[in-house]
């Protein structure tokens, strides 16, 4: 694919063009779902220096996690290791948003055979938030890696070759071509 502008901080844009009035876009990875998931996959890509779309079916980001599914259940305090990455990232910034300073809400913790980076159940917390604060979050993620959002885009049909999917069009027209495909829906709609 040949990408034809940079974003913000050098990061790859997917192009795009029409043909005959519909809108085609080209990139490298097409997420189908705005889900938390689809989110953390198409911040990711860009951060790895490939252009990445995300195409939604209804108006918001964020999936349950922005949808009113806002505390986290990482079991006891003995498990707050799992909590590392983009999840950890996600995290600071609903942390940031409460006043809270990230190097103090997760800060070393030590287990019987190791010390490990986690969440500190001492400190407020950020594991649970409010959903209009997730979706926030999500938003500027995808505006700072200059990942483009198409929302309302309920698939339509999907093109494959050889077993692989090639291209996707919306019930709007909106018609994406990339190398890679990811379903982050609930459903596994694509």
């Amino acid at each position: 694919m040949t990408i034809t502008g940079l974003g913000a901080e050098g990061q790859p844009v997917a192009r795009g063009n029409e043909v005959n009035g519909l809108r085609i876009i080209y990139t490298d990875v097409c997420i189908y779902g705005g889900t938390s998931g689809g989110v953390v996959a198409a911040v990711q890509t860009a951060r790895l220096g490939k252009s990445a779309v995300i195409v939604e079916s209804g108006r918001h980001l964020g999936g349950m996690t922005a949808s009113g599914l806002s505390w986290t259940d990482v079991g006891s305090s003995e498990r707050v290791w799992i909590i590392g990455g983009l999840t950890k990232e996600f995290y600071a910034r609903v942390g940031r948003h409460y006043g809270q300073n990230p190097e103090s809400v997760f800060e070393s913790q030590t287990s019987n055979d190791s010390t490990r980076r986690g969440y500190d159940f001492a400190k407020p917390p950020s594991l649970s938030f409010e959903p209009k604060v997730a979706e926030s979050v999500f938003s500027q993620w995808v505006s700072e890696a200059n990942v483009p959002v198409h929302f309302n885009g309920r698939l339509k049909s999907v093109r494959k070759d050889k077993g692989r999917i090639r291209e996707i069009v919306t019930e709007r027209g909106l018609r994406v071509r990339a190398k890679v495909f990811i379903d982050a829906t609930y459903e596994g709609d694509l």
